[in-house]
């Protein structure tokens, strides 16, 4: 027995009914899946990202891909319109994905840095993606609709040019800042030294980066300078290595010069926040006899290293006050003789 073939009516029915059940299919799924991911993941950062995806995707799409089914159905082929609103939903859809997902991305890339700055960050890269996403889809959906793009592309390209020569400055800083936020060579807080200029990080913009000099005015550099320089971070220093000399008249004794490392040994073995590492009697300068010194202060702590180092200077003038032991300044000793007569020997 042969069914009848499907009339006209019978197949616009089929195709509304297909394409209501397709939408309500889809609509019930994307609920399903919500349902889901709540329960599944417990990481929120993970969790919001994936649940923003799936919140992302409209109505509008999911009744435009029943449309494309149902249509399929009905007696009239009109895949070509079918098919570009198909394609026109789709970019829709994308648009709207692409910028919901953008703020949850870049909060789960930065979540280790909750500063004003980083956020101000955030923000300035959030706005040139969607620019970027924006431009990408709609000139992909024209051209899938058929629409000649060749020379919009060409103006744009040429536009893009002369805006990128125009912002070239601003773009190198704002790309270095978002190095910066990344790779961490400092933070606000830190003292670093960079060029012949030092100072405390108070605050890294788009643009620029501010540092508070220890003389006190505000030194404002490009973060392109900055990541192109090189960086002297001392908070980040676990101790200081200190080098210093000291010299003494060359009417110390043998005895004395003996004792003196071994004096500059104790004095700095009793201070709390340093470690002896050397002391020598390195040299004989021209009015010196000259000691080096090396040791270490356990903190980065400036204000702590001087206090440390002024320590060691005020307990080395006792110590040889009472061994006798001169420290050294520049002497020079002129003989002045007749004419014709010789020079007597120097004093001794």
């Amino acid at each position: 027995m042969n069914l009848p073939y499907p009339t006209s009516d019978l197949k616009w029915a089929l195709a509304l009914a297909v394409w209501l059940l397709t939408g309500i299919i889809l609509v019930a799924l994307k609920r399903l899946v919500l349902g889901w991911l709540t329960r599944r993941y417990p990481n929120p950062n993970q969790k919001s990202i994936l649940l923003g995806a799936v919140k992302s995707l409209k109505s509008f799409f999911f009744w435009a891909v029943g449309l494309a089914i149902g249509l399929s159905y009905a007696p009239v082929h009109w895949s070509a319109a079918v098919r570009d609103v198909l394609i026109a939903a789709v970019g829709l859809q994308l648009l709207i994905t692409g910028s919901d997902l953008i703020a949850p991305v870049s909060a789960f890339a930065f979540r280790k840095n909750d500063a004003l700055e980083v956020r101000t960050a955030q923000n300035a890269l959030g706005v040139l993606l969607r620019v970027l996403l924006w431009v990408s889809v709609i000139l992909l959906t024209l051209e899938n609709l058929g629409v000649k793009i060749t020379t919009l592309v060409a103006g744009l390209g040429v536009g893009g040019i002369a805006a990128g020569l125009a912002l070239q400055n601003v773009a190198s800083d704002l790309f270095a800042s978002l190095s910066i936020m990344w790779d961490k060579p400092f933070q606000i807080g830190d003292s670093i030294t960079i060029s012949t200029f030092s100072g405390t990080v108070e605050r890294v913009g788009i643009q620029t980066t501010r540092l508070r000099s220890v003389t006190g005015e505000e030194l404002i550099f490009p973060n392109t300078y900055l990541v192109t320089g090189q960086i002297h971070n001392y908070k980040r220093m676990e101790e200081r290595r200190i080098l210093f000399t000291i010299g003494v008249t060359y009417d110390t004794t043998p005895e004395q010069l003996k004792d003196i490392p071994q004096i500059i040994q104790k004095i700095i073995e009793d201070q709390p926040h340093a470690r002896f590492n050397r002391a020598h009697f390195k040299d004989f300068g021209p009015s010196s006899l000259d000691f080096e010194i090396v040791y270490y202060v356990l903190t980065p702590d400036y204000t702590i290293y001087m206090d440390t180092q002024q320590a060691i200077n005020m307990a080395l003038v006792y110590a040889f006050a009472e061994r006798q032991i001169e420290f050294a300044f520049p002497t020079q000793t002129i003989i002045i003789a007749p004419s014709g007569e010789p020079v007597p020997p120097a004093p001794r």
